[in-house]
């Protein structure tokens, strides 16, 4: 098998998801740094545009989004398992209640002071008003707005009270060992945990930072570094996968027709190619670009709007 290629940066919240996933079940991958905000010169030939942050190399074959990710990773080393037989549905709904507990968190990190100071220590070229900027671009056109500070007092008490409770019987979410549930809801709590002028948020609340240092102890796997542009020469003399699943012909689709697929909550940059499949778990497409080669791209099916590329 190709190598495991994450590209990613490390304050990104959803790449700390992947990169723990990483690390429990103990793979070696390489790590491409992308930057925190447009322009991504290597990263988008390889994502036809898709503009969030991480995307999984292998070869030609390129999956975004963080929940389908995850799913590759669990394919590829089975075990130890993060969806166990019977828990399955509760993972998927757990982590997508997740998507809500990281968007009430982004307010205690990027709108204040303190926060601010430890996210862009790093990024001297990025002043908080370029990322803000960018950010606002992010969530132009979709369905998901971003959460205000109110928001974030009214209730994020609430759901951390929840979770308090629930980590009084048991090691982890689900029990005596770490399921989806957990790394979902472990890169919110990361956020928060990961910033010395914010981390303060979580002292009222002992159990959550005794299972977030239980998940940090599994660390990041065996990174070793790659430079993006080394990463597209890898896709380049690859050739991509054959894409398993079909196309559902109850949504109207066909294989080998040209389509766009986009986000529909934000980032909802559009990707154009050939239909390769498009079932109840995942899209497919194929795409040709200039540097990378043919590409296949893969995403969730949740999530995603599958439309016809227009002819003209």
């Amino acid at each position: 098998m190709a190598e495991i290629i994450l590209h990613h940066y490390p304050v990104s919240p959803y790449s700390e998801k992947i990169r723990a996933i990483l690390g429990y079940k103990n793979l070696a991958w390489r790590s491409v740094i992308i930057p925190i905000v447009m322009p991504k010169p290597e990263l988008l030939p390889l994502t036809g545009g898709y503009r969030k942050t991480p995307a999984l190399q292998i070869g030609a074959d390129i999956w975004c989004d963080s929940k389908l990710i995850a799913r590759v990773l669990e394919r590829l080393q089975p075990a130890p398992t993060l969806l166990p037989t019977g828990r399955e549905a509760t993972c998927v709904m757990q982590e997508q209640w997740s998507e809500k507990f990281f968007l009430l968190s982004v307010p205690l990190v990027v709108m204040q002071p303190a926060g601010q100071k430890h996210v862009f220590r790093d990024y001297p070229e990025v002043p908080p008003e370029k990322f803000l900027k960018d950010r606002a671009a992010l969530f132009t056109g979709g369905s998901q707005g971003r959460a205000s500070a109110g928001a974030t007092r009214a209730e994020m008490p609430g759901l951390l009270a929840l979770l308090e409770a629930q980590l009084a019987s048991a090691p982890f979410i689900d029990g005596e060992a770490p399921t989806m549930s957990d790394f979902a809801l472990y890169h919110p709590v990361w956020f928060l945990l990961s910033n010395p002028g914010v981390a303060a948020y979580y002292d009222p609340y002992p159990r959550i930072r005794e299972w977030a240092g239980r998940m940090a102890s599994f660390g990041h796997g065996r990174p070793e570094p790659l430079g993006g542009a080394e990463a597209l020469r890898i896709a380049a003399a690859a050739t991509p996968q054959p894409v398993g699943g079909s196309v559902d012909a109850a949504e109207g689709f066909r294989a080998g027709e040209r389509v766009v697929v986009a986000a529909t909550d934000y980032g909802v940059d559009p990707v154009e190619g050939e239909l390769l499949r498009a079932d109840a778990q995942e899209i497919a497409i194929r795409r040709q670009d200039p540097q990378a080669g043919e590409l296949v791209v893969h995403f969730p099916r949740a999530g995603f709007r599958l439309a016809r590329k227009e002819a003209g």
